[in-house]
């Protein structure tokens, strides 16, 4: 799992749960509530309605699958089900439950289906329309990616990040063109942050595509866009490329991507690259970049510092806490 994370311990320090920090409301409210029943079984607080298990979680030292009421997917014949109960009513995006509940399949009829309801959202519903894009990030197969990219480039920006959010959790190499294609043509700097995340992960092995990331990570003229670039270094799975990465954001002129190029090295680890972030180390002058190049190396040498690696990385991207899932 990618950090940083909330960890959720009991008083003795015991981890409960873990789950990355990017979590919705709902899905943060069923990890509080659950940590705590484990610890206190006489809790009485009732989980707020939605409140649902994230997607990617670790309890008891196992990884959990896709948050749903009903896992596994629903089968051929509950998928006609689910579709003829939510056309049953009037607004049949308020079948909440039910709408997430088809979310899991990939059948294709599920997927047309839900592709459909999105266009039939109300006018001037876009935050509506942002919170099932990220349903569909957290819940949904691959099969769903044709169906985000349609909202890549939404009138809203709102509506443009949850969409690239979501991509980035459904996470399908095939959705790499639809996201360069959006990134040439996109000029807000919150999408462009989110676009090279989700660009980073869908990467694979497209070789152009980690040369974008690499490209973004060296430009100084969009220090935010930069610094998100370089953190994103963290999903490649190119490594190689991914040490370049960092190699040159530990010997950029901005500080806020020297600091980027810290947390990738604590998070990533390896002798190389300790061995960049000891050199780097060695001639930082700024003192917000050499407090995040000690964290890491105090990392990288076994400390128990995950808590301020992980504050670090919340620090280089604050609003990535605030929006839209």
């Amino acid at each position: 799992m990618i950090a940083p994370q909330h960890v959720l311990r009991s008083p003795a320090g015991e981890e409960i749960l873990r789950v990355p920090y990017r979590i919705s409301q709902p899905e943060l409210e069923w990890c509080l509530v659950t940590a705590i029943r484990t610890v206190d079984p006489d809790f009485r607080w009732e989980l707020p309605e939605g409140a649902q298990p994230p997607k990617r979680l670790v309890m008891e030292g196992v990884a959990l699958g896709p948050a749903s009421p009903g896992d596994p997917p629903p089968d051929h014949a509950e998928v006609e089900e689910l579709i003829k109960t939510i056309r049953a009513v009037k607004k049949p995006w308020t079948r909440v439950e039910d709408v997430r509940r088809l979310m899991l399949s990939p059948e294709k009829k599920a997927v047309e289906y839900i592709g459909d309801l999105l266009t039939l959202l109300p006018d001037k519903a876009d935050k509506l329309l942002a919170r099932h894009l990220g349903d569909l990030g957290r819940l949904a197969p691959p099969e769903y990616r044709k169906v985000v990219e349609e909202y890549l480039d939404a009138d809203l920006a709102e509506v443009r990040i949850a969409a690239a959010v979501a991509l980035e959790q459904i996470a399908d190499p095939k959705s790499t063109k639809a996201l360069t294609r959006q990134w040439k043509r996109e000029r807000d700097v919150a999408v462009r942050r989110e676009l090279i995340h989700a660009i980073a992960r869908c990467a694979g092995d497209d070789r152009a595509a980690v040369k974008l990331v690499s490209t973004a990570a060296a430009d100084s003229d969009e220090p935010d866009v930069q610094v998100s670039a370089v953190l994103a270094a963290a999903d490649l799975s190119d490594a190689a490329a991914a040490s370049e990465i960092v190699r040159t954001a530990l010997a950029s002129r901005d500080p806020g991507a020297r600091r980027a190029g810290a947390w990738v090295a604590g998070h990533v680890g390896g002798g190389a690259l300790k061995d960049a972030l000891l050199e780097a180390r060695s001639v930082e002058e700024d003192p917000e970049a050499r407090a995040a190049m000690d964290l890491a190396c105090d990392v990288l040498e076994g400390a128990a510092a995950q808590q301020k690696l992980e504050k670090l990385r919340r620090d280089l991207e604050p609003d990535a806490l605030d929006r839209v899932r």
